[in-house]
Order: structure tokens, then sequence, then C-alpha cells
């Protein structure tokens, strides 16, 4: 699994290293064999969630042994980089995730994604970050970064992208996208369903289980 670079900024510590595609690669084949079969390119509401729920824990797993850490903001899961000023949020994209065409989120954020964003579109147009993880209030001014998700029939596509502005409650600019190649799968399913995700408008009702890897 290749990045595919995409306007990359000069960085303390370069996005394409954040998450190395190897292990993308494989936590996203594992969370979507985990999916129920005939679901596995329709991700329903609670399908969606849990192609999400598996993702994190699997990059939990296997990134927390690299220095990063988990967190929760107001009990929603995310993981923050080893340089501590960068934390990773995964969301669910629309069909243009991880393709050269105009993104945005599949389901609308509630006001804790509204708070991350426009921190984010401050300092991108003050050129402005955080270089230490110690600076004062430097937890609530880290970058925000999304790894977009998205399935259909054929693959799953990815990007790690940088949220600068929302259009309501979705996200609708990004500083940056860092697309991945795509997953290829293959399913039995060819059905692809247009049903919209549950509101996660309080961003707080995702709960992550806890699980110790078994290979």
């Amino acid at each position: 699994m290749l990045l595919l670079s995409a306007d990359a900024e000069p960085e303390d510590e370069p996005e394409t290293r954040l998450i190395p595609p190897e292990i993308l690669h494989e936590v996203l084949t594992h969370a979507h064999d985990r999916l129920p079969p005939r679901t596995r390119t329709r991700l329903p509401g609670r399908i969606g969630t849990q192609m999400l729920d598996e993702t994190i824990v699997g990059l939990a797993e296997r990134l927390v042994p690299l220095n990063w850490k988990t967190e929760r903001d107001c009990g929603f899961p995310y993981l923050v980089a080893p340089c501590g000023t960068k934390q990773v949020f995964v969301y669910l994209g629309d069909g243009n995730t991880g393709t050269a065409g105009r993104v945005t989120t599949r389901n609308g954020k509630g006001s804790h994604t509204h708070r991350r964003v426009a921190i984010n579109g401050h300092q991108h147009r003050m050129n402005f970050a955080f270089q230490s993880a110690d600076t004062t209030n430097a937890r609530q001014a880290r970058r925000t970064m999304v790894l977009l998700i998205h399935v259909d029939a054929e693959e799953i596509r990815s990007e790690l992208s940088t949220p600068v502005t929302m259009n309501g409650d979705f996200i609708s600019e990004w500083s940056q996208r860092l697309r991945y190649e795509p997953v290829q799968i293959v399913d039995e399913t060819t059905e692809v369903s247009t049903e919209p995700l549950r509101s996660d408008a309080d961003d707080d009702d995702f709960n992550v289980p806890v699980r110790r890897r078994t290979s």
C-alpha cells in the first residue's frame, strides 16, 4: 500500500510518516473482514460505526507501541502522534475520499468538531502551529487531522487530511490531503446503500471497546 503525495507542507514530523501505509492497509483490511458479510459495502448506520470502531482500535493496537497515545474528547476516541502536537480522528468520508475530487465527511459533525476545525483554520491562516507538546494549552491547540475512509463494492479508499473549514455540520475545506493507495477487497455483495449514518452531533456516544490483539 503506497501513499500518494498531495500538497505536503514542511513539518517537524512529516504527515507522510504519521500513519505508515502498511499499518493502515492491515488495519482497514482487518476492520472490513470483521463486518457482517452482507453489509460490507452498504455500511448502514450501526455497521458504519462498527467500521470506525474496528479501525481506531486496530490503529491503537499498532501505533501505541510506536509511542502514540490514545485520548478521548467528551467520550470520542482519537490518537495523538508521538510529537504531541497532532491528533488524528477517524471519520467516514463521501465517495470522493481518496480521490482528487472535492471531499467531505459522510455524516454531520457536532460542536466539538467545529471547535477543532476552527483552531486548525486559525493556525492555517496565521501560518502558526505549536512546536512543543509542553507549550501552555498545547493540547487545546493541537493540529487536528482526519483519517477519512470510504468503502465501496471493490475497494477501501482513505486519506489523512487537515480540515480548516466547515459548511454547516460538514467539513468542506482542507489545507492538506494525503491520499493512500486503495485497499482492494473481494466481496460477494455488490449492493451499495446511500443510507446516512447516525448523527454524532454531540460526539460523545462513540464507545470503542478495548480488546487484546490476537494476531
